[in-house]
């Protein structure tokens, strides 16, 4: 009922059908073993149906290790797709999920229920304030996300060859993931410190998010800007790493059982979906000192820790964890849905 559900909304049931692509080999029903052939390069652990025809594609420009068309970077490298894919990932999840971080940030700032939130919003202010502090996470967005996904596939790629691996291993994923996360939050952070600082803004006191810029940079250094870095790396590092091993290894669960390509929405869906809310409970700790940070209310992590513990207790690090969950957990599967798809579709032109 759930697959058949979900294999049948448009955006995911119209994956494009791409013979021995990456795509294909997701449905882990080919007919041959990894070999010295080669495999995919993006490393989904399996071939596709196609048979003879996988087999000979194999020794192919596009896919193997052995050649390279001229659409293709070096095995180790990056590629214009997956920077494309990743770019167009992130859009979409900023847009989509934007009013579910502000709820959460307000939660965290002010320490109510998310219903005491919503309501307030919704009887003292307009409802555009949820996405008060949107466009500066965009203009990071694409090429964050860009960065992050074309990094993270990168990295798999070196890994899993340097070190001879059938698929991804548990480090290889790790260290992927830690790469993709660095390289994300160094362009994300700036713009987020403006973002939390617009969400909690529901007097308008701020009047765009280059105002909110300029008088954070003036009123309390440049600095400040980047004062939650090492504390958004210790938070979303784990985060990403988490998320990254539950969706690789239950997409390929779940795909092991796949009859329909079709169904193929049901992996990139269901997978990001749970890793999502996996990650969200995680990290949700940092996330509390991190936006405390963020939002000045305390000058260093080991400030804003003796501040949650005075205030609210042990329980004070889990607070947001429900609304988190909410943002996070959809937010992963359009993020990854998305991706795939997006990157699916380029493959038909790239």
């Amino acid at each position: 009922m759930v697959d058949s559900m979900i294999a049948s909304l448009p955006f995911f049931k119209t994956l494009p059908k791409k013979g021995c692509g990456e795509r294909d080999k997701l449905t882990m029903e080919g007919h041959h073993e990894h070999s010295h052939h080669g495999h995919s390069h993006q490393h989904d652990h399996g071939h596709g149906r196609g048979g003879e025809h996988c087999h000979e594609h194999s020794h192919g420009a596009s896919h193997s290790h052995h050649g390279h068309s001229h659409s293709d970077f070096d095995i180790q490298g990056l590629t214009g797709k997956e920077i494309a894919a990743g770019a167009i990932a992130g859009l979409v999840e900023h847009i989509g999920m934007f009013p579910f971080d502000t709820i959460k940030t307000r939660v965290q700032d002010e320490g109510s229920s998310v219903k005491s939130v919503v309501r307030n919003i919704l009887k003292n202010e307009k409802w555009t304030h949820l996405y008060r502090g949107c466009v500066p996470v965009l203009c990071s967005a694409v090429p964050a996300h860009g960065a992050y996904f074309s990094i993270y596939e990168a990295s798999k790629r070196y890994f899993t060859k340097s070190r001879g691996e059938k698929e991804d291993s548990v480090f290889t994923i790790a260290v992927s993931a830690s790469a993709a996360t660095i390289a994300h939050d160094a362009v994300t952070i700036p713009f987020d410190v403006v973002k939390q600082r617009m969400q909690i803004d529901a007097k308008g006191v701020y009047a765009s998010s280059w105002q909110c810029m300029r008088s954070v940079v003036r009123n309390e250094g440049f600095s400040k800007l980047f004062v939650a870095l090492p504390t958004t790396a210790a938070m979303n590092i784990p985060h990403m790493t988490a998320q990254w091993l539950v969706y690789e290894r239950l997409k390929e669960a779940l795909v092991r059982r796949g009859k329909e390509e079709d169904e193929m929405a049901l992996p990139f869906v269901f997978a990001g979906f749970t890793a999502g809310a996996v990650a969200a409970c995680v990290s949700t700790p940092v996330d509390n000192i991190k936006t405390r940070l963020q939002l000045g209310k305390d000058a260093s992590a080991a400030e804003a820790v003796r501040s949650i513990l005075r205030t609210r207790g042990a329980r004070g690090f889990l607070t947001g964890v429900i609304p988190r969950i909410c943002h996070m957990a959809p937010s992963a599967a359009l993020t990854l849905g998305t991706y795939e798809f997006a990157k699916s579709s380029l493959d038909t032109v790239w």
